[in-house]
């Protein structure tokens, strides 16, 4: 399954995990209850992977932006030399 989200979805993703994942430390810690205690562990288990691969798919999805903007970046450099180049023989390149 796949989702698109903004930046401001993304973000407020991310902070709803990360404080989900602050409560159920502390209520790991409160518990007493061995079997709860452990639903619990695996609930922070899993919580922590969905969180690190959020932040993981945001990290790629940055990077992809900023080659698609070094190539866009590259290939104006490459334009405007090549006209410098047609007008001025030798003064670019």
């Amino acid at each position: 399954m796949n989702i698109d989200l903004s930046k401001d979805e993304l973000a407020l993703l991310t902070d709803l995990l990360q404080e989900k994942w602050e409560q159920l430390r502390v209520e790991i810690r409160r518990t007493g209850t061995p079997r709860y205690h452990d639903e619990l562990r695996e609930l922070e288990r899993r919580t922590v992977v969905l969180l690190r691969r959020i932040e993981m798919a945001a990290v790629v999805a940055a990077a992809v932006v900023l080659a698609d903007l070094g190539n866009c970046l590259i290939c104006t450099d490459r334009t405007v030399a090549g006209a410098l180049r047609r007008r001025s023989p030798g003064v670019v390149g």
